[in-house]
């Protein structure tokens, strides 16, 4: 690594590379992955399809869940951004608020487009894949971090009751959720469109129990 005339960081040619082999690793796997699904793709036709050698794929990533994860991140990490955008400034109607922050988190796998791959992310415990269960559990847990951390805004702002329990609040939220969320990866009839108009929809009728009266 160097620095170009001004003065920002230039990456080598080695490590450049590096990264283009990196990057067609990554762009193989997830043509793969969408062609036969995780599963049952291996290690040998990412390696075959990214024109590099097997012994490289696992040089760079040491197994499949490595690379799962790779594709995952970039959408995972815009999904929170974008909510953490909702909890800096959420709609003036707390359920709308809500639904708006949840809806965000279609921004992983092109608004949940990709049912194969997220099929893939949600398999705990595939043989013993243990960043594909790290992913997962960090995901849950940030995601009802945020729904708590807007439940909190909300609180404050003396938009919903100042009794409710924050906590409890956070689990139906979240329950409401997951429980869409494994509806739309069990149904590939339903369109991801109808199940947040649902969830949305649900979401309100919660909170026009919560509501401060």
């Amino acid at each position: 690594m160097g620095l170009d005339p001004t003065g920002a960081y230039t990456l080598s040619l080695r490590e450049q590379r590096k990264q283009e082999r990196r990057e067609a690793i990554i762009k193989a796997a997830e043509v793969i992955f969408g062609q036969v699904g995780y599963s049952s793709a291996t290690m040998d036709e990412i390696a075959h399809k990214a024109g590099v050698g097997v012994a490289t794929v696992y040089k760079y990533f040491g197994n499949k869940a490595s690379i799962l994860e790779s594709i995952i991140r970039p959408s995972l990490e815009k999904a929170f951004e974008e909510a953490a955008k909702i909890i800096a400034n959420p709609p003036a109607d707390p359920g709308v608020a809500m639904a708006e922050l949840i809806d965000k988190y279609r921004y992983l796998r092109n608004d949940w487009s990709d049912r194969k791959m997220l099929r893939a992310l949600s398999m705990l415990g595939t043989n013993n894949e243990h960043v594909l269960n790290n992913t997962v559990l960090e995901s849950d847990s940030r995601a009802q971090q945020q729904i708590r951390d807007l439940l909190l805004v909300l609180k404050g702002r003396g938009d919903i009751d100042p009794n409710l329990n924050l906590e409890d609040a956070t689990i139906v939220i979240f329950c409401v959720f997951n429980q869409h969320y494994e509806i739309f990866l069990t149904h590939d009839e339903i369109p991801a469109k109808k199940l947040f108009a649902d969830m949305a929809r649900r979401i309100g009728m919660l909170f026009a129990d919560w509501k401060k009266r």
